[in-house]
């Protein structure tokens, strides 16, 4: 065995032992339960403030077993303070500006957390129980992405949704009137398209359709990683 071949074969192993070592089925668990919060919970300041600063609480917390470089742990951490001193600076003055640079802010540590998790459910080694787990709490992360993206659209530029005749009735909407991004994020992520909440700018448009898009693409390359994981792993035995 030559020298690269023993590289390649060192940096599988390590990524396969990374790979074990992180328990993607909690974090596919803490991601289901603020989901299951976002949805039960009043729609009040207090309750999402809480509810924001714990998911970011979770994503710092694990992001130093899921960064693969100084780097990438540095710049999640410094996105993940400058969420928390954003969310204090708008509670002490709330500011319409504020709301929309936070959600900017939860979207960038969210988008850098998510590639974190991508690089390990799509690095070498066997697909298991725990690879799996992190496959679903990827395409979470990715409809909180967008969520948080449509929040800062949505606060910065007031008029970039409309609601369809009627809808206002279905209790979709909260009872302030506020935005319900998860539910369009989600909506737009599956392709389900029910139309009561309807983009009305260029802008909002075009996010729909990337997240569709996105959605797509990445069921499509994970199953062929997943399968092509598994014949490899079958090969080598």
């Amino acid at each position: 065995m030559d020298a690269d071949t023993e590289r390649r074969s060192a940096r599988r192993a390590a990524a396969a032992r990374r790979l074990r070592s992180f328990p993607f089925s909690l974090l596919l668990t803490a991601l289901v339960l603020f989901v299951l919060l976002d949805a039960l919970l009043p729609a009040s300041r207090p309750v999402r403030s809480v509810l924001g600063l714990a998911y970011v609480a979770v994503m710092l917390a694990t992001t130093r077993r899921l960064s693969r470089s100084g780097l990438h742990f540095a710049t999640l951490v410094i996105l993940a303070v400058a969420v928390v001193v954003a969310r204090v600076v708008e509670w002490a003055a709330p500011a319409r500006q504020l709301v929309s640079a936070e959600a900017v802010l939860i979207a960038s540590l969210t988008g850098g957390y998510l590639l974190a998790i991508l690089w390990r459910v799509f690095a070498a080694g066997p697909v298991n129980h725990d690879r799996i787990m992190g496959a679903i709490a990827g395409y979470l992360l990715m409809g909180a992405f967008w969520a948080f993206l449509y929040t800062a659209v949505v606060v910065a530029l007031p008029g970039s949704f409309h609601i369809a005749a009627g809808a206002a009735d279905t209790g979709l909407l909260p009872s302030d009137g506020g935005f319900p991004s998860i539910y369009f994020s989600f909506v737009s992520l599956l392709t389900m398209g029910y139309g009561d909440i309807v983009p009305a700018i260029r802008l909002t448009q075009t996010m729909a359709w990337v997240e569709g898009a996105m959605g797509q693409i990445y069921l499509t390359v994970l199953v062929a990683r997943l399968v092509a994981l598994q014949v490899a792993a079958s090969v080598s035995k």
